[in-house]
């Protein structure tokens, strides 16, 4: 086996087994709330691609026979796993940002509709001029990867659109740049792939792409959950020391800060009757 595949195999087989600790942290997280459960599903899917992906390097290594068979499976199967892992993010997204009425049956219905049109246009394209798809050497032609490409350019979009209405209407500058981040996020690991695709095909660029912002995005989800209460989202006694200690000119001569503290009488009364 050349170097070629073993590094891009073992980049692979690295990236699931981060994401794999990543799902179990979040599986044995107490507060497993619907935007919680979405990200789950996009770790599941971004797990499977990677493992398609290890296929797709032994079949270019020959390692499995380069069959007319074995590649139409492989890259079906990498085209079903981009969709869904797009389509993951979009739903992880819808919940984040508290997108009304996403749950229903005709709402979920018309997320997922881009996805089986083109499912459906490729196995009728296959079946019926294959040669466009699948060259003579076993080699995948410019006609699947705008199937592959597709789907994801639809749902990103609707990503796009989510994220950027959402940061508009928040005041804090941190607040804008983690809807944006989230936005952005599908279209940086996109662009990764590209690259990939057009100038380093031997280099698991996607794949290095894919685990870097995944971490980046998990490190700011943790931070959040450090210092905000899970239930309201407002910040906590650690985030207000923190801010404080950080902001040096609220000791400034001349400037006036105010701190406002709020206490309603008995309100253990009203958490014993009605729940924390």
């Amino acid at each position: 086996m050349s170097g070629f595949a073993v590094y891009y195999i073992e980049a692979n087989i690295v990236s699931i087994i981060i994401f794999g600790i990543l799902l179990l942290h979040n599986h044995f997280n107490i507060d497993r709330q619907e935007k919680q459960i979405r990200f789950d599903r996009v770790l599941i899917t971004f797990m499977l691609y990677f493992a398609v992906d290890c296929l797709w390097a032994a079949i270019v290594e020959n390692l499995i026979p380069k069959t007319r068979f074995n590649v139409a499976v492989n890259t079906f199967l990498i085209y079903i796993l981009m969709g869904a892992t797009v389509h993951s993010w979009l739903r992880f997204v819808m919940a984040y940002e508290q997108v009304p009425h996403r749950n229903r049956p005709i709402n979920r219905f018309a997320v997922i509709f881009p996805f089986i049109i083109s499912t459906i246009a490729l196995v009728v394209h296959y079946i019926v001029v294959p040669q466009t798809l699948i060259s003579d050497e076993h080699d995948t032609l410019p006609g699947f990867t705008v199937y592959i490409l597709a789907v994801p350019f639809i749902y990103i979009c609707a990503v796009l659109f989510y994220t950027i209405r959402k940061a508009k209407h928040e005041e804090s500058r941190a607040e804008k740049k983690k809807h944006l981040f989230i936005g952005l996020f599908p279209l940086m690991v996109s662009i990764g792939g590209i690259v990939e695709t057009l100038y380093f095909p031997n280099l698991p660029i996607y794949c290095s792409a894919c685990l870097i912002l995944m971490l980046l995005f998990y490190i700011q989800s943790l931070e959040l959950r450090i210092s905000a209460d899970p239930l309201t989202g407002l910040n906590n006694r650690g985030q207000m020391e923190r801010y404080i200690s950080q902001r040096a000119n609220l000791y400034q001569e001349n400037r006036l800060t105010i701190v406002a503290m709020m206490d309603i009488d008995h309100f253990k009364t009203i958490n014993d009757t009605y729940g924390h």
